[in-house]
């Protein structure tokens, strides 16, 4: 979540205004995620402005097919939100491992429910990133 805030935060002074929106809904999935674990109840779906889940996973599996650009490699000269985004990515990947563990059985009540959660959420993160660099960011 603090991670989210921070890469929104940089967003907007960077002038990224759809990817301020998308970032608060993000914020507030986090939250949901919180607070489904602390529940002990499945996970919410998380949906984007024009996009669900779904959609978001099939472009980050083939972003030359959706967006006409390639997987998306970042070094220095990207903007500095690309990395805070992929950071957010990477930590939510570490979080899912985690999750993973916690709940190993697949037919957990919630566990299972989490675990994908946290998947899908890297893959919103690197959506984020894709999209950015269609749009056409350095």
């Amino acid at each position: 979540h603090s991670l989210v805030l921070l890469a929104q935060r940089i967003a907007r002074q960077e002038g990224h205004d759809d990817l301020v929106r998308d970032l608060g809904t993000v914020a507030a999935y986090c939250r949901e995620l919180t607070s489904a674990e602390y529940n002990e109840r499945p996970v919410a779906p998380l949906r984007l402005k024009d996009w669900d889940i779904e959609q978001i996973h099939q472009v980050t599996h083939d972003p030359q097919g959706t967006l006409g650009i390639p997987h998306l490699t970042i070094d220095e000269f990207e903007p500095e939100v690309q990395h805070w985004l992929n950071m957010a990515r990477t930590n939510s990947r570490e979080i899912e491992i985690t999750a993973m563990e916690a709940f190993p059985d697949p037919e957990h009540p919630y566990g299972a429910s989490i675990c994908h959660a946290f998947n899908r959420l890297s893959s919103v993160f690197y959506f984020l990133q894709l999209r950015m660099k269609a749009q056409g960011s350095p």
